[in-house]
């Protein structure tokens, strides 16, 4: 950008060098295989994605769009993870031009306002080009990129930073032929980013935000015209209120139930904790050392005592973005729509999982378009400190990115990884053990089975893994000491342990498992009664049949044997397992 002379191939040459860059850092993503959500969402819905649209759109709603390409994905290859490696991280390049693509236009226009002398199309490509390339290497972008069902929260940033960009060419446009274009573009982009994820009902806000900061100041309007229909919309506003709750009283309940993820707190509580997440993320995106999958984080109480602090700095920064309109009308926007972005998922709406890096794909717009000012700031004091500055931190960010591209390829660091920094979390625990369960490393997955059920709290204590999967863990710890034939001290386990469990939905493969450890050590006179408590829990269970069968034959009661691997076909009818193992039994 600062020795060409001829701009005209610069756009070009531009974007391809972000793809380029964005394809050799991601590389070692292409074979990071299915994880976490990736199993619930892809693998465990195949029977959705090989349906129609409307079957899709029933069991996925407002995110239609995202789970259209991963039917798209499967039907072209099923569950080979190049595939959506490949669209997740041309997702990331088409982001990463939209920045550009917005970073060019708010830049310019901020120039328009503040700037009365004839502009420097270099400094705004420049200024456009350090925003997306920061965008494009930043490792906090990578939990998007290559965490593969996090391709919502990528897909719903490209859309929603298009949006913008033609929201805003529309407004500035002279002609009428692109000002229809840019606002049909505009209505597209909405909707693409409405039926992707939910975080993009904000975009009227940040609509407004571009019109007031932005076009306002362009058109040369005064912001006393907004007085009047600010008051008009405020009266409106109200009485459709009191009509809602004359007519629909049930509404706003309606409205409470939908409007959070999890009742495990109060709205109060996730504000609060949230405050200090926001300064995590900007603590990440300026120092991203130690990211984490799954974040540990305590829940605040809700009385805001304890983050004054946060709701101070949080107001001034408001505030100050409010004294910049005029003179930064950028750094104003930039500030407020940080905030903006995180409405949805960092405000009041509860949401289990307490911190997630993803979600900070599309606020980060806002913390590299500041630091493209920085550095533009910089180029102007001292040019090669300032080139050589940039390219360091593209350097470094890149080798980050990559680093942690290499651990979500191997499941077995990224859960070390995880366990490195925080030891306390129940659910990192299982996945290793699931790992070393599936890798045939049975010895370790009984102690990373029996970590996860040790740490789950209690069913009283607040616990961001939830109690539900308490059993579930032990469930998996027992099968693993029956896999590594300990099995006394499995049934001591379990004999201790069943009194504690109560009403829980594991009691029956618990009573299963503990079925087939009699079997195992022959002892058939034992096997009856923990298999008939696992048949009445859990009567579409085909385990416990299968295990009385084979108890009953070992007992010489074969007619009975013959009856529960009858009722166990009833349930499996094309179960090759259940009929070769009747015939050994002589059944």
């Amino acid at each position: 950008i600062l020795y060409f002379n001829n701009l005209k191939y610069t756009k070009s040459i531009f974007l391809f060098a972000i793809a380029l860059l964005i394809t050799l850092i991601y590389s070692n993503s292409f074979a990071v295989p299915l994880l976490f959500d990736d199993i619930t969402s892809i693998t465990n819905k195949a029977y959705i994605y090989t349906s129609d649209l409307e079957a899709l759109y029933n069991r996925f709603g407002l995110r239609v769009v995202a789970y259209f390409t991963f039917k798209v994905n499967y039907q072209l290859h099923e569950l080979n993870v190049w595939g959506y490696h490949l669209v997740n991280v041309g997702i990331h390049i088409l982001a990463s031009f939209a920045v550009y693509w917005f970073a060019f236009l708010a830049f310019k226009t901020s120039l328009l306002i503040t700037s009365s002398h004839t502009l420097d199309i270099k400094k705004i490509h420049l200024f456009a080009l350090i925003a997306a390339v920061i965008f494009a290497v930043h490792p906090l972008q990578s939990q998007a990129v290559s965490y593969i069902v996090q391709r919502t929260a990528a897909l719903a940033s490209l859309f929603y930073i298009a949006a913008m960009a033609s929201f805003l060419s529309a407004r500035l446009a002279q002609e009428i032929k692109p000002k229809i274009v840019y606002v049909i573009l505009a209505l597209i982009f909405c909707i693409l980013a409405f039926y992707t994820k939910q975080n993009t009902f904000t975009l009227p806000i940040a609509f407004i935000a571009l019109e007031l900061i932005f076009v306002y100041q362009i058109k040369q309007k005064s912001y006393s015209q907004l007085i009047k229909p600010s008051i008009a919309l405020l009266i409106l506003a109200s009485l459709a209120i009191c009509t809602i709750w004359f007519y629909k009283p049930d509404f706003f309940s309606l409205l409470e139930r939908f409007s959070r993820e999890t009742t495990d707190f109060t709205r109060l509580q996730y504000f609060e904790t949230q405050l200090s997440v926001l300064a995590l993320y900007i603590k990440l995106f300026f120092v991203p050392i130690g990211q984490q999958v799954e974040y540990i984080y305590p829940i605040e109480d809700g009385n805001l005592l304890n983050s004054l602090g946060y709701i101070i700095a949080y107001l001034g920064l408001f505030i100050f973005s409010l004294t910049q309109i005029k003179k930064a009308p950028l750094i104003a926007f930039s500030l407020i729509f940080y905030f903006v972005a995180h409405l949805i998922e960092s405000a009041l709406i509860p949401i289990s999982d307490l911190v997630f890096e993803h979600r900070t794909y599309l606020p980060n717009l806002a913390l590299c378009m500041l630091v493209a000012l920085c550095f533009l700031y910089l180029f102007d004091a001292n040019k090669n400190a300032a080139i050589v500055g940039f390219c360091l931190i593209v350097l470094t960010l890149s080798f980050l990115t990559y680093q942690r591209n290499n651990e979500w390829r191997n499941p077995e660091l990224l859960y070390k990884a995880e366990l490195a920094i925080n030891f306390d979390k129940p659910r990192m625990h299982h996945m290793l053990g699931e790992y070393y369960r599936d890798t045939g490393e049975h010895e370790k997955s009984v102690t990373s089975f029996k970590n996860a059920y040790d740490l789950v709290g209690n069913k009283s204590e607040l616990d961001n893994q939830g109690f539900a999967y308490k059993f579930a863990y032990f469930n998996n710890y027992i099968a693993s000491l029956r896999r590594t034939r300990q099995l006394d001290k499995a049934i001591e386990v379990i004999l201790t342990t069943l009194p504690t469990i109560k009403e829980n939905k594991y009691r029956a493969p618990i009573y299963s498992n503990l079925g087939f450890i009699y079997l195992d050590k022959n002892q058939y006179d034992k096997c009856e009664e923990p298999l008939f408590m696992a048949k009445a829990l859990g009567p579409n269970m085909v385990e416990p049949l299968i295990g009385l069968g084979i108890c009953f034959a070992m007992n010489g009661d074969k007619w009975v044997a013959q009856k529960m691997f009858y009722q166990a076909l009833q349930l499996e009818p094309e179960s090759k397992r259940i009929m070769t193992l009747g015939k050994e039994l002589g059944l």
